[in-house]
């Protein structure tokens, strides 16, 4: 026999063993003694009762066949003692006739001789173990007792004091609903104009697009709108002005809209509709209808009259859109396109006629494109941008033509924006950086400083910006002399992944800049976000600074934030004196347009002492 046959249960008892036959005692009591219990030895009933008492065993193991009392009538004995009757009995046996007797007079378990050693000492632990638990139970159901008779009196008290809480509890749970129900509220509605918010028009977008995709002969509309010339009214007036001009907006829109006519501003000074028109004849009809009750609203602000007018775009929903954002994209591309030709436009949306016009052009331009790459059939031409008040230059920005199977030259504006919906945009970004790379190799004395633009879809990409990476560190130049021209929308798009591009490139030494600056509907505020060194003010605003007071202040404006910022301005598209005369005259940093340089080889800038 083994020790390690036998659960170790630590808890070592005192057994009373009781047998008139000597072998079986001492076996038994030398078994149990080897596992560290406590064992008296009995051979008869009637010192096995008086043993019980002297020596209150744990557990009892009884010969039932012994000579004078036997052990049925010590167990029935035992049984009627309050202190004794708990104590576990297995019964030793060499017939089975009497095991229904034993257990009917208390028994818990038996053992049939002749008995194997293991069996006994596996019985003894069971019964042992099962007597600790019930008198552990017994114990603590005592404890518990005693517990609950004290949790009554505390459980009385407690119930007063709840009482008394409860009036304050149920006006608490009230204040927390009102006040979850504002949450909910300020999470749909706008604070200021109490429509619904952009993310409530989103939802309501995505349901009315599928529903108008499932249901026929049903047809919806979505005008998206946006106030002229509303930074000038805050300027001038102040923005308690703008946040009034706002109010009485959203309650002109909330009273002439129709029933079925869902309204929401977008944020800022930008608003839509979602509604239901037969075709888009009638469609028209109600936009025009809605700009007008806008144009003849009165807004009087202390002594200033002010006229009220917006640029608006029209969409048809229908299965050509995949979703809120997208249709919300078309139409925000549509009130900027009005607000470029002069604001106050109308302009309508004609998805089958573009789609089919763009695939067609598409179709013909992707294999000419890849073709290009392919072939490295790229070429490359620099335009000076020069210091404003010098009218020195030592800085070019890197312009791209594609070769023909000519000998003429493509424009950008001719193939870009389909390589672009094609994803052909990177590997292009990767042949002009490459070149110029080559050429900056080509002329190590070359002192001055390269732009490249570089499209949205390359500066989200992780692989892109290892690969230029690599590029530059490839050709052993100095990238202080390179300048990342990024597109401001593209910037605003993926914040995050245009943080990634400037940071991973700026190890080398390279410079940023923020082209087309001033088209997005959250410039300022997001300026100060990215770690670029110069700021390209878009040239639409350019071309009017002369004869345009909004075009100069917004000029101006951008002259004073890139200043708090730390950052170069320049201005692209410069084209007449005038235009150069107001941009040194509001200390604009540099210029670059066909005033002052005409593009031409960028190894030639390149080669030429500067």
């Amino acid at each position: 026999m083994r020790e390690e046959d036998f659960p170790d249960t630590r808890d070592f008892a005192k057994i009373l063993v009781v047998d008139d036959d000597q072998i079986n005692l001492e076996t038994i009591c030398h078994t149990l003694e080897y596992y560290g219990h406590n064992v008296f030895p009995v051979e008869d009933g009637e010192t096995a009762l008086m043993a019980v008492f002297e020596f209150q065993p744990d557990l009892i193991i009884l010969d039932i066949n012994m000579p004078g009392m036997n052990g049925l009538e010590v167990c029935k004995r035992l049984q009627t003692e309050p202190s004794t009757s708990k104590i576990p009995i297995i019964f030793l046996t060499g017939s089975k006739t009497d095991i229904n007797k034993a257990f009917e007079l208390g028994g818990v378990d038996y053992i049939v001789k002749p008995f194997n050693t293991h069996e006994v000492l596996a019985r003894v632990n069971v019964h042992l173990r099962n007597s600790l638990l019930l008198n552990t139970l017994a114990d603590t159901n005592a404890a518990l007792e005693k517990i609950t008779n004290s949790l009554e009196e505390k459980v009385k008290e407690r119930t007063r004091e709840l009482a008394l809480s409860n009036q304050k509890l149920t006006e608490e749970i009230a204040e927390r609903q009102k006040l979850q129900s504002k949450l909910e509220h300020l999470a749909k509605y706008d604070m200021t104009s109490s429509l619904l918010n952009r993310i409530s028009m989103e939802e309501h977008l995505d349901f009315k697009l599928l529903e108008s995709q499932m249901l026929e002969d049903f047809t919806l509309f979505y005008l998206y709108m946006d106030v002229d010339q509303f930074k000038v009214i805050n300027d001038t007036c102040g923005h308690a002005a703008g946040d009034q001009l706002i109010r009485n907006l959203s309650a002109l829109l909330k009273r002439i809209a129709n029933n079925d006519e869902i309204v929401a501003r977008m944020g800022g000074d930008e608003f839509s509709i979602i509604y239901n028109s037969p075709d888009i004849e009638s469609a028209t009809r109600r936009a025009v209808e809605i700009r007008k009750a806008i144009n003849d609203m009165h807004f009087d602000w202390e002594k200033e009259h002010l006229f009220v007018n917006v640029s608006m775009g029209l969409v048809e929903l229908n299965a050509e859109f995949q979703d809120a954002n997208h249709i919300m994209s078309v139409a925000e591309r549509l009130y900027f396109e009005s607000k470029s030709q002069g604001g106050g436009e109308l302009l309508i949306y004609e998805q089958e006629k573009e789609t089919v016009n763009n695939n067609t052009r598409a179709v013909r331009w992707v294999p000419v494109i890849q073709q290009a790459i392919e072939q490295n059939k790229f070429s490359l031409f620099g335009q000076g941008i020069y210091a404003t008040q010098k009218q020195q230059s030592a800085k070019f920005e890197v312009l791209l033509r594609m070769q023909s199977s000519g000998s003429e030259l493509i424009q950008p504006s001719q193939f870009i924006s389909i390589a672009e919906q094609y994803h052909l945009i990177s590997a292009i970004d990767q042949k002009v950086l490459e070149k110029t790379c080559q050429m900056m190799a080509d002329f190590p004395n070359f002192k001055g400083e390269l732009a490249l633009n570089i499209s949205g879809e390359s500066v989200y990409k992780a692989s892109f910006v290892d690969q230029a990476y690599d590029t530059i560190q490839r050709y052993d130049i100095d990238a202080s002399k390179l300048c990342f021209e990024i597109n401001e929308s593209s910037a605003l798009t993926n914040l995050n992944a245009t943080r990634r591009f400037i940071e991973k490139l700026k190890q080398l030494g390279c410079k940023f800049a923020l082209d087309d600056f001033g088209t997005g509907t959250s410039s300022y505020g997001f300026l100060r976000e990215l770690d670029v060194q110069y700021v390209k003010i878009d040239g639409s605003f350019i071309h009017k600074i002369g004869s345009e007071k909004i075009s100069r202040m917004m000029v101006e404006s951008i002259v004073a934030i890139a200043r708090e910022n730390n950052m170069s301005v320049i201005a692209e598209a410069v084209e007449t004196e005038s235009m150069l005369k107001v941009l040194k005259e509001i200390d604009v940093d540099y210029a670059q347009g066909f005033l002052l340089h005409k593009p031409e080889a960028l190894e030639n800038l390149i080669k030429m002492p500067h």
